[in-house]
């Protein structure tokens, strides 16, 4: 069980060092939850970066995953998830800058770009897309 446990830390570990790319972490400056059981999360935003809400579906899990990504803009920004809302410690949210975009799902497309095009592709999905001709 002691292997287990060190190769579940160095994949986070290593996962963490892969999507570093600029990220910063991002105070969490209210947590609610709405009339629908969903998680709300406000954030000081800028228009300079764009914001991923970051969640451990698992209170005891090492490494967290991406599940909503949003522009910023300048002043409050309210990030949410469309799945039931977690305790807060599970949640987190970074940051990345728009000039220097990452790719969070590694499949060789950058963040921003899958974002633009939300029909065919997500920042969330290393999927390829399926073409129906």
């Amino acid at each position: 069980m002691q292997l287990f446990g060190f190769f579940n830390v160095a994949f986070a570990a290593l996962f963490s060092t892969l999507t570093s790319n600029s990220q910063q972490n991002v105070p969490i400056l209210n947590y609610s939850v709405d009339q629908n059981q969903r998680v709300q999360v406000e954030i000081q935003a800028d228009e300079d970066n764009y914001y991923f809400l970051k969640t451990k579906h698992d209170a005891r899990a090492v490494s967290s995953h991406f599940v909503k990504m949003e522009l910023g803009k300048n002043g409050k920004l309210i990030l949410s998830e469309s799945l039931k809302a977690y305790p807060k410690e599970q949640y987190e949210v970074v940051s990345f800058p728009k000039n220097n975009p990452s790719d969070v799902d590694k499949d060789g497309v950058d963040d921003l770009t899958e974002f633009a095009d939300k029909v065919n592709a997500s920042p969330l999905n290393a999927a390829k897309p399926i073409s129906f001709t």
